[in-house]
């Protein structure tokens, strides 16, 4: 499930952590569904951004965010089972995250969807999922590149929803 290429530093190395590939996918798996949904407003989808900077910003960390969550791999990564308990609170932190976000997608569906259940569930879940994620494989670059993303994440997002007067 790890393929490892070479050092980077310390206990990392450049490699291929397969599951992590299943775990950005899982997270997309709203957007797949959205166009076959007749939604009667999808302010998400209608978005300008109120700054370029920050959307910028926002795509770099996020874009960094899929990439360090697949490529860096640490070298006692704890793989898919932990023995310990610490790991095994990062993992099921990532789940609960990810399943208030599966939540909020539902509500947002169903034609709930103001900004507060937007900005809480569709967009701070996502990069805290990932940082979970990053803290239970013990990817330090990942927990820090998406303490970024969530800072322009949420401010990108909150400031074109306020344009579109949400």
């Amino acid at each position: 499930m790890i393929i490892k290429c070479f050092k980077i530093y310390k206990g990392y190395f450049c490699g291929f952590w397969l599951p992590g590939i299943l775990f950005f996918l899982i997270q997309e798996l709203p957007y797949v569904v959205m166009p076959f949904l007749s939604l009667s407003t999808n302010p998400l989808m209608k978005m300008k951004t109120a700054f370029p900077l920050l959307e910028v910003s926002e795509k770099l960390f996020g874009v960094l965010t899929i990439l360090l969550l697949i490529l860096p791999v640490h070298g006692k990564s704890a793989g898919l089972t932990s023995e310990t308990l610490r790991y095994k609170i990062f993992f099921f932190l990532a789940l609960f995250f990810l399943v208030l976000y599966f939540a909020g997608w539902y509500f947002y569906f169903s034609g709930y969807q103001s900004i507060k259940l937007m900005l809480t569930c569709l967009v701070a879940m996502p990069p805290l999922y990932y940082m979970s994620l990053g803290l239970w494989q013990k990817n330090h670059l990942l927990v820090i590149n998406t303490a970024f993303f969530l800072i322009f994440h949420i401010a990108n997002v909150w400031t074109s929803l306020l344009l579109l007067n949400c």
